[in-house]
């Protein structure tokens, strides 16, 4: 399989680039402007599917700020997809999509009405329902990731408890992805899967679109839901 990776040179960028295993194809500044849809779609030829993940990080993230160049990427990123007619597009949500209050041993439900925690949720909102639209009017298969949180070290954050429920090891990082490019889809042609590690306080449940769970925790046992 021939992958585009949009966003290549970023932290999940760079770990798939690494582990993925398929034949990839970076994409990234300074030579690849993902805002620009006649590169992303040159960029395609001879692909198969696609992995977006370019996002200005620095200017919108979940402490603040929205920068529209995102929802730009994103369009992008789609309308390429589907005038180059690669099979499958993956779109890299968040976790702060879905991110509500939660009570004494709640959980938040992948399946319910989002409520984003921030701007940047919001935009990784738009994302998820502009794919489901265009995956639902047209031939183009698209699966959205709500990733965790992802860093170079790999190493689990231990002063924020939230960072530390929702960290993605490298490994899992590299598995959901695999799963997203290879796993059946509903007729509906969209799924969306939550990729966060098997962490001690972990509040995310598992998408039941698909069978995908991280690796057990060392030293613990794999937590189910």
């Amino acid at each position: 399989m021939r992958v585009l990776v949009t966003g290549s040179r970023g932290v999940i960028g760079s770990v798939l680039v690494a582990g993925l295993g398929f034949d990839i194809v970076p994409f990234d500044l300074p030579a690849g402007d993902a805002r620009d849809e006649e590169q992303v779609r040159a960029a395609l030829a001879g692909c198969d599917a696609a992995v977006h993940l370019a996002w200005k990080i620095r200017s919108d993230n979940q402490h603040g700020g929205f920068d529209p160049d995102n929802l730009a990427m994103a369009f992008a990123a789609v309308r390429a997809a589907l005038a180059a007619r690669v099979e499958r597009l993956v779109l890299a949500s968040s976790v702060h999509a879905h991110n509500p209050p939660l009570g004494p041993g709640e959980i938040n439900d992948p399946t319910a009405w989002p409520v984003p925690d921030s701007a940047y949720g919001a935009s990784k909102v738009w994302m998820e329902a502009y794919g489901r639209h265009v995956a639902m009017t047209s031939a183009l298969e698209v699966v959205a990731i709500r990733f965790g949180g992802v860093n170079a070290a790999d190493e689990q954050p231990r002063g924020d408890p939230y960072e530390h429920a929702v960290w993605l090891p490298h490994r899992d990082c590299v598995s959901v992805v695999h799963e997203a490019l290879t796993m059946s889809l509903p007729p509906d042609r969209y799924a969306l899967l939550v990729g966060v590690g098997d962490n001690e306080g972990r509040t995310y449940a598992f998408s039941p679109d698909s069978a995908w769970r991280p690796a057990p925790r060392e030293g613990g046992v794999r937590q189910s839901s």
